[in-house]
């Protein structure tokens, strides 16, 4: 991958920390917060939300996904986080946080 823009570097930073085991997981790389890029590109993807899209092809990441099927074992991850938020899409404000 050649590293171009910062959020090219953000992106690849990224995939490095979810390449790890859950049980050496890293908090999210300095920026991810704070990069207008990085918040254009979570809204035009629909990144909103913890839950996958199905329509958004991505690279296979087998530690995040097990790390996934095992919140969606919760059941006070599926009452609180997996539910419908489509109807607080038009409600959010570019760079006031969701």
């Amino acid at each position: 991958m050649t590293i171009t823009t910062a959020l090219d570097q953000l992106l690849h930073d990224l995939r490095r920390n979810a390449d790890h085991p859950f049980e050496q997981s890293r908090t999210a790389p300095p920026g991810i917060d704070t990069s207008e890029e990085f918040l254009a590109r979570e809204q035009s993807d629909g990144w909103i939300c913890v839950t996958p899209d199905p329509d958004i092809e991505r690279p296979s990441l087998p530690n995040i996904e097990s790390w996934y099927a095992r919140l969606q074992e919760r059941e006070a991850y599926r009452s609180t986080v997996m539910t419908d938020y489509s109807s607080l899409k038009d409600t959010l404000i570019p760079g006031q946080g969701y």
